[in-house]
């Protein structure tokens, strides 16, 4: 793994990563904030992380204390910027989903979802036409790799702090879901359900 807090490229356990790994920038001046960070990145076996603490450079996601906001120059998505207290879930989620965009540009590569192709860029899984979010729950559940992700992780995940946000806004969005790509929504294959949460079938 990869981390680095200057821009430099560090040694790993596993020798010499390629210089041609696309990195993915934090915005972060805090030095405990980092340090938990990259043994959060390193625990889920994130690459090519690095911080920087200067907010012209072009960064991918934007960490501030509350009332703070990022440069309007940095054009970032309200699902990059992260208002402190910092949900550590929420970012290693965010930073799973920049990485895996970048593999999908580089080798144009589709998730695999069941017996469908996940085509998150156009929110399509086949030829199903998906919303936003429901393309967000299943990139999520995919980077679990079979593990199960808790309702409130979803919820912070895919909605962020946004009010209003319940456990029934997910759970509609999970039965919309099933109702699309299950042969029978009653007895789910694809999308399923746990004690602790949901996640992906292996079919």
């Amino acid at each position: 793994m990869l981390f680095c807090w200057r821009g430099e490229y560090c040694p790993s356990i596993l020798g010499f990563m390629s210089k041609t790994v696309s990195e993915i920038v934090i915005f972060e001046r805090d030095e405990t904030s980092r340090r938990v960070i990259s043994e959060a990145v390193q625990a889920e076996e994130l690459e090519a992380v690095r911080f920087s603490d200067d907010d012209s450079e072009d960064v991918q996601i934007y960490l501030c204390a509350p009332g703070m906001t990022p440069p309007d120059d940095l054009k970032l998505s309200d699902s990059d910027v992260f208002v402190k207290p910092l949900r550590l879930g929420r970012l290693l989620d965010r930073i799973r989903r920049h990485r895996r965009n970048q593999s999908s540009e580089a080798r144009n590569v589709l998730i695999k979802i069941g017996p469908y192709d996940l085509d998150a860029d156009n929110n399509l899984l086949g030829t199903i036409r998906l919303t936003e979010k429901e393309t967000a729950i299943l990139e999520l559940l995919h980077a679990r790799k079979g593990r199960s992700m808790s309702r409130q992780e979803l919820l912070d995940s895919v909605w962020g702090y946004a009010e209003g946000v319940e456990t029934h806004t997910l759970e509609t969005h999970i039965y919309r879901l099933r109702q699309k790509i299950e042969k029978d929504a009653a007895t789910p294959e694809i999308l399923l359900t746990d004690e602790s949460g949901y996640k992906l079938g292996k079919i």
